[in-house]
């Protein structure tokens, strides 16, 4: 089941780098509670997408994952915080 759903993960991955052009290869940012779990599941999805995508260079996220949830809860709210709001990494 956790191969599967690597192997899966990897396919869109695989279809997002097939669809846009990433002349260096596209960078890959695995993100979610399953994903960056550690073993034995992340290795298997860093390894699939590796494998799916030869030129793929999987990269840490800019932010964490809290920013993401804020500019969200923005939106909802009806308040469009960029460009206006900037996070300075830490």
């Amino acid at each position: 089941l956790l191969e599967a759903g690597a192997r899966a993960l990897a396919r869109l991955v695989r279809g997002a780098a097939d669809a846009l052009d990433f002349p260096e290869g596209p960078e890959v940012v695995v993100l979610g509670g399953c994903a960056r779990s550690g073993p034995p599941y992340q290795p298997m999805v860093e390894a699939a997408i590796l494998a799916a995508v030869p030129g793929a260079r999987l990269v840490e996220p800019a932010y964490e994952t809290t920013h993401g949830a804020a500019l969200n809860a923005l939106r909802a709210a009806g308040v469009s915080p960029l460009p206006a709001l900037r996070f300075s990494k830490s």
